[in-house]
């Protein structure tokens, strides 16, 4: 027992000088030192090593640091670079020369180092985006031919003019043009119904296995392409009313089928040709005079009313949409409005009462 309490005299002993040498100096050599004489005296008394181990608890921990003191520690070192890092954020966003300067560096970076590694590969798109890049192919001239523009140019589609002229104006001066009864000499001017399209599609063994391609309509979701003709048979039969729906015949046999009942309009000059590809538009007792998306998926796009009546409605597209205002008109039965859908996106409303049928192809040099 006297034998215990003098190790623990010399442990206490040991742990003091211990103490003030390491707040002295944080010489390893020392702490290294002071162990092995207390290890040594341990093992000459006698003493287990687990109480070895619980009396040397105490200096194991001695000197460490709380949570508390290491997140103080920690947060004094990190709040300069967060702050560092705030700053230099706020510098590349509000100030013009240093954003292209970090573009720069960051862009010739990416560059270097790929010939040491593809990077490409994480993504097919561009990591950093180019501030000069135009997704939509416009500039400020292009858009010179839509300012003031709110109304479609008209053609009389029996006029004289030559192929030039309408080029000129659908190529160069990209202008929608409306041709007041264009398509009045088209079959499905004089055939179409709900009724006809309903014992068409039900008949018709090329639209019966083809399916319905972009199909959309507002509020309505489908699980696969019968439900979409189920509700298309359904709306024909005005057992649903008060929607817009329309359609691309993406499945050339169906296209085809359609394509009978229109023809190339006459006043298109001989370089432009019609997309093989259509789309339907179907309405009935459209109450709601939402604005339904079209697109043509083609340089031009071709609206022909078949039934009916329709509002068009033309946004210009990015940088254009800045100097430029809608157009906007009214077609009526047996009309076609032609746009360059590179500069124009185009909406539809359909006729609030009643039937209102429509084909949309797309031209193509």
């Amino acid at each position: 027992m006297d034998s215990a309490k003098a190790v623990l005299q010399e442990y206490d002993h040991l742990l003091d000088s211990l103490t003030a040498e390491k707040a002295k100096s944080a010489n390893l050599e020392i702490v290294q030192k002071e162990l092995n004489i207390l290890r040594q005296v341990c093992h000459q008394h006698g003493i287990l090593p687990s109480a070895v181990k619980k009396c040397s608890k105490s200096l194991l921990q001695h000197g460490k640091p709380s949570v508390r003191a290491r997140l103080v520690w920690w947060a004094k070192r990190l709040l300069p670079v967060f702050i560092g890092i705030a700053v230099i954020g706020c510098l590349v966003w509000y100030t013009e020369w240093v954003y292209w300067s970090c573009f720069a560096l960051l862009r010739r970076t990416l560059v270097a180092v790929l010939p040491f590694w593809d990077w490409t590969v994480i993504r097919d798109s561009c990591i950093v985006r180019n501030p000069l890049f135009n997704p939509d192919g416009l500039t400020e001239d292009d858009c010179q031919s839509c300012l003031n523009q709110t109304s479609f140019v008209y053609w009389t589609a029996n006029s004289n003019s030559s192929d030039d002229q309408l080029m000129k104006l659908m190529m160069d001066d990209k202008l929608p043009v409306l041709f007041r009864g264009g398509a009045q000499q088209w079959p499905a001017v004089e055939s179409f119904s709900f009724s006809f399209l309903y014992n068409l599609f039900s008949a018709n063994v090329a639209l019966q296995n083809s399916n319905l391609c972009h199909f959309f309509t507002i509020g309505v979701r489908f699980r696969g392409p019968e439900q979409e003709k189920e509700f298309v048979m359904r709306v024909l039969v005005k057992e649903i009313r008060g929607v817009a729906v329309h359609w691309e015949n993406c499945f050339i046999p169906a296209a085809k089928e359609l394509r009978q009942f229109t023809r190339r309009p006459s006043f298109l000059p001989s370089a432009i040709e019609l997309s093989t590809t259509n789309q339907l538009l179907i309405a009935n007792e459209f109450k709601v005079q939402d604005y339904q998306p079209l697109n043509s998926l083609e340089p031009w796009g071709l609206f022909a009313q078949i039934k009916g009546t329709s509002k068009i409605r033309m946004r210009p597209r990015g940088i254009c949409e800045r100097f430029c205002d809608d157009v906007r008109g009214e077609i009526n039965t047996g009309d076609i409005v032609i746009w360059n859908d590179e500069l124009y996106m185009v909406d539809y409303v359909p006729q609030p009462e009643g039937e209102s049928i429509a084909f949309s192809l797309g031209l193509n040099m």
